[in-house]
Formats: C-alpha cells, structure tokens, sequence
C-alpha cells in the first residue's frame, strides 16, 4: 500500500449503530468518506440493589461482537476508527432529557421490536401456534447476535432488546441535539427517529440546531451506497487505498456534500434530514450521477469519432483506440506526440473532462469504476 498523506482537515463522525459482523460492509462506506469514525460503544449492567443507595453490578451485556472487533482492527490500528463509552463525547445533561423521551418513544413504538404470533392452519384448516418471530428482523438479528435464539419453550430476554435500542436511540438523538455529525447503518433506528421527529419534547429542541448536526454523514453514506452498493469485495486495506487514489476527488465531493447540506439545512432541520438522507439522496444525487455518466460517455465517444476521422489509417491503431475507453488521457497524449491526431481535438476532450472532473459527484464516479 502506498503511504498515505495527512488530510487537511479531520472529518469526524459518531457511528450510533448495530456494531455486528453483519455490520462491516456499513463500516466499509463510512470509511470511504470519514477521517475519524467514533464507535459509540454500548454496555448494559444488571445492578443488584444491596443498600437504599448501593448496588453491586452483577452482569455487564456488551453489545459489540468479538467478531466485529477483529475485522475492524486494521482500521483501529491506522487510527481511522476508535471506540468511545456511549456518554463519552455527548453531553450528560441533555442525554439524560433524551433517555427520558427515548423512553417514552420505545414505549409508544413498541409494536416494531417486539413478539408477534406466528399462526398458521392445519391440515384440517385449523388455526394453531407455530411460535413466535419478533417484529422485525433487525431486532431478531440483534437478539441472536447477543442473547440467543428464540425458540419455543425459550426465554426471551424482551427487556434487554428495549434497553437496547434506547440507549441506540438517546444516543443519536443525543448526540444530533448536540450538533455532532452521527451516522447509523441501523435501519431500525432510523425509523425510530422518524418516529420521534414530530415529538413535542424532540421539536422543541429542533429549533436550536442552526449547524451541521449530522445531515452531511447521513447523505454522503447514502451516496456512496448508491455508487457502490458492494463493497464486500474489498478488505479495509482496499478501502483505504481506494480512499488515497481518489483523494482530490474525495475532496471535491465533500465541498459539494457541504453546499448540499448548508442549502438543506436552512429549509429544513438535522433530524428531517437524517431521517430522509436516501429519499433525498435518490431524488438529487442519483439523477445527477447519472446526468454525469452521460456525459463522460458522449465525451469519449466524440473523442473515438474525432480520432476516427483524423487518423490515416484507423486500422493501424486498433489496439491503441480499444483501451481509450479505459486510459483516455494517456492515449490522448500518445495520439498527439505522434502527430496523429490535431492539438485541438486533443485540447476540447481534456478541456471537457476537466470540467466534468470538477464536479464532487466524480469520486462516486471513481467508486463506480472500482466496483
């Protein structure tokens, strides 16, 4: 691997999310964005009372597979990802307000996590019990990764499963109120936000977010998913390497994911945004990436056209013109030092893919080409 430079500036986030094996792709995307990710690690302790004003924690349930860990310390050992208590960087005053109402949220969303019967009929078209499935498979993922599986005649640790996903919860919102930029790959999680977007308790703390809180990480992760939705093809060194070939692109890319974030965050807020970072994100993005496609194309196939037309003898040139597709700029440079094509041709391709580059959305295009 090349040695790679310092960046300019840290480009941080918080990673509020389920840190399982399932979960490395996720990290895979956040790294091709990130400088610094910040893995809000989540630990539940079983306290047993043993005074009015002591206990003696008995159990500590550690919500980061080992698995999780060992695949990701490559990234932890080149500094990219570390991991923090879940009170770590978030401000304990508004966190406590937050575990209030993320609470009441779990409370009132009950129906998303839990237990729903499993009935189905007989032979003789009867309705019976086959058991039970909780409601969503996240939750069923998560209970798996953690406790065990459910099963009849098994216990099924439904408390732990709520305490889960409300530090999930109050930690992102949290952390979002604060105006640190968070990210999650937790598809639950963002419909627990969507669903506390129109609480009164949340609302009313909306209106003090008046800056970045968040809205960059969560449209620049739905685009690079839209440009790579594979990455599990690549190790995190790959991811890495990918990261240092396209770094002026990267840089581009996010000075474009900037102005996007500062226009949305002045009509709407953090939370709106973060909650519908890939609706935004197929209806503005993904249009544009394509729009820009074309226009890499029509600009090589003018080139192939021109060059075509100004070389003698084309058939000469087959194997030179077949790869142009893949290193334009070389042969462009080889085609004009040997005279065969015009100083002008030459000029108006690069002056057009010039421009073309100086759009942000060509990192995604640089992404696309890896994938």
């Amino acid at each position: 691997m090349q040695q790679r430079a310092t960046p300019p500036f840290m480009l941080t986030t918080n990673y509020i999310s389920n840190c399982t094996l399932d979960q490395i792709d996720d990290l895979k995307i956040a790294a091709l964005y990130f400088d610094r990710i910040t893995i809000v690690e989540h630990r539940l302790y079983n306290v047993e009372r043993v005074s009015r004003d002591e206990g003696v924690v008995k159990d500590i349930v550690h919500f980061v597979q080992n698995d999780f860990r060992a695949h990701t310390s490559f990234l932890a050992s080149e500094g990219i990802i570390e991991y923090s208590d879940q009170a770590g960087s978030l401000k304990e005053a508004l966190r406590k307000k937050m575990r209030i109402q993320s609470e009441k949220i779990i409370s009132e969303a009950i129906n998303v996590l839990y237990l729903e019967e499993n009935v189905v009929r007989n032979s003789k078209g009867d309705k019976v019990r086959a058991g039970f499935a909780f409601s969503d498979p996240e939750v069923a993922a998560i209970h798996k990764a953690f406790l065990w599986p459910i099963g009849i005649g098994k216990t099924v640790e439904l408390g732990l499963i709520t305490q889960y996903y409300t530090t999930l919860l109050e930690s992102m919102l949290a952390s979002l109120l604060s105006n640190n930029t968070s990210l999650t790959a937790s598809k639950l999680l963002n419909r627990l936000i969507k669903y506390s977007y129109e609480k009164d308790a949340i609302k009313s703390r909306r209106e003090r977010i008046v800056q970045d809180a968040g809205v960059t990480s969560a449209l620049a992760y739905e685009a690079i998913k839209i440009a790579l939705p594979d990455v599990s093809m690549f190790s995190f060194e790959d991811i890495l390497e990918i990261r240092y070939q396209l770094r002026n692109e990267l840089e581009r890319f996010r000075r474009d994911m900037e102005k996007m974030n500062d226009g949305l965050i002045a009509a709407q807020d953090a939370l709106y945004v973060v909650s519908n970072a890939e609706k935004i994100v197929k209806k503005n993005i993904a249009p544009a990436l394509e729009d820009l496609n074309k226009k890499i194309k029509r600009a090589r196939t003018g080139i192939l056209r021109k060059l075509f037309d100004e070389i003698r003898d084309p058939k000469s040139y087959t194997p030179l013109i077949g790869t142009l597709f893949e290193q334009v700029p070389v042969h462009i440079a080889a085609l004009l030092s040997l005279g065969l094509i015009s100083t002008a041709t030459a000029w108006d391709y690069l002056r057009e893919m010039r421009e073309i580059k100086e759009s942000g959305l060509y990192y995604l295009i640089g992404l696309q080409k890896r994938g």
